[in-house]
């Protein structure tokens, strides 16, 4: 009985004078787990650091070609329209002469002779290049973002426009204006017909008719996308000029 009693409390004395091991142990667990933690959290942010001035570098890079795209497309328009402005204006001074018969001498019905018409289409290669890549998240900015989504899509829709009115319309109508004003003579050859041999057919008021109609149309859909361009051009200049 006594040696039982002692070898139980001997036993306890033993267990008592261990050392407190797990407590240690996860002391050490706790450090090495901070210090991972600390490791992988300062890794991800160097990693976001960098990719945020990948980002913005690639950012910067669309709206500068962005800008010159649009540059160039406004430019082309506005010459576009000039001249088809003018050839309109041609047209209306043709159909002017019918209503007074008046009958022009050859040297002012020379300007009649020279008619044409001037599409012009929008550069839309870095705006798509934007949308189809998925490189759309780059532009920070909403109203540019939204505004390059608009963008590609009026002009889009504005090069269908054109084609049917600058090939489908207006080009078959000079055809058959040219074969009256000029048949088979260049600009600078003389007159095949009189002005008052042409102004004498019928045909040609129906058609410089539908030609001053055909120009309007075209001249209305390059105002439009002009308008487009311009308002996606003060857009991108204003973040490019904030950054």
């Amino acid at each position: 009985m006594t040696d039982e009693r002692w070898t139980e409390e001997s036993g306890i004395e033993a267990r008592r004078g261990q050392p407190r091991v797990w407590p240690e142990r996860l002391r050490w667990f706790a450090a090495e787990f901070l210090v991972v933690v600390s490791g992988v959290l300062v890794a991800l942010a160097l990693n976001a650091f960098y990719q945020g001035r990948v980002d913005a570098e690639r950012e910067a890079g669309y709206l500068r070609q962005l800008d010159a795209d649009l540059t160039e497309s406004a430019s082309a328009l506005e010459e576009a329209l000039a001249a088809n402005r003018a050839g309109k204006e041609r047209v209306l001074d043709l159909l002017a002469l019918f209503g007074t018969q008046e009958i022009p001498s050859e040297a002012e019905f020379r300007d009649f002779r020279t008619l044409s018409i001037s599409p012009a289409q929008p550069t839309l290669s870095t705006a798509q290049a934007v949308v189809e890549t998925g490189d759309l998240h780059l532009i920070r900015d909403d109203s540019v973002r939204s505004g390059i989504v608009q963008y590609v899509g009026a002009g889009e829709s504005y090069g269908e426009t054109q084609d049917a009115i600058a090939w489908e319309w207006l080009t078959p109508l000079i055809r058959d204006y040219y074969e009256i004003v000029r048949p088979g003579a260049g600009p600078a050859h003389p007159f095949a017909t009189s002005p008052g041999e042409a102004l004498a057919d019928e045909s040609l008021y129906d058609i410089a008719f539908d030609l001053q109609l055909g120009y309007s149309n075209h001249i209305r859909a390059q105002e439009k996308m002009l308008i487009d361009v311009r308002r996606l051009q003060e857009q991108v200049a204003r973040v490019i000029g904030s950054s």
